[in-house]
């Protein structure tokens, strides 16, 4: 049977002697590099070490936890601004916490644009909500609702959630 050593371990081989497992652990553990890098050489070295009949159990690393950003409204009208009316109209709505699915599900039923609400149908198996617009999203409902042509109360007025995170990832 053909063998090829991996180059993780060609790489650690020459940077520490592997049959001694503490020296290597710490070799590693001291780099200067992301906790992904450690864990996927930690798990080279695993394998190594079953292979060869060592007997070594793998440290816990320490994550370091990344805080999140969110963006800040600002920022996402400037990227609705280069958006089409049917993708304002999604980003509008979500900044009143839609989950895809849930806007997904809306037609032209569950919006009143006279008082500037909105019935969602939930995702979670619940009770539907109703939800009180911005003035700027039932401005840009009108607007899509009329470039549309949309005049069936029951037919959905967005794609499915997964064209809808696709088109957000794009």
């Amino acid at each position: 049977m053909d063998f090829t050593v991996p180059k993780k371990i060609l790489y650690l081989s020459k940077k520490t002697n592997l049959d001694n497992s503490l020296q290597t652990e710490q070799y590693i553990l001291s780099l200067n590099g992301a906790s992904k890098y450690k864990s996927t050489l930690l798990m080279s070295y695993f394998h190594y070490c079953k292979s060869n009949g060592i007997n070594w159990t793998t440290p816990k690393l320490k994550c370091q936890s990344i805080p999140i950003v969110v963006p800040s409204e600002e920022r996402i009208d400037k990227i609705m601004g280069r958006c089409t009316l049917k993708d304002i109209a999604i980003f509008q709505i979500s900044k009143h916490g839609l989950r895809p699915d849930e806007v997904s599900k809306i037609t032209l039923r569950d919006i009143d644009l006279q008082r500037g609400l909105l019935t969602v149908r939930t995702s979670k198996l619940g009770e539907a909500r109703t939800i009180k617009l911005k003035e700027i999203a039932i401005m840009n409902f009108r607007a899509y609702i009329q470039f549309k042509n949309i005049t069936d109360l029951n037919v959905r007025l967005f794609p499915k959630p997964d064209k809808l995170r696709q088109k957000w990832n794009r």
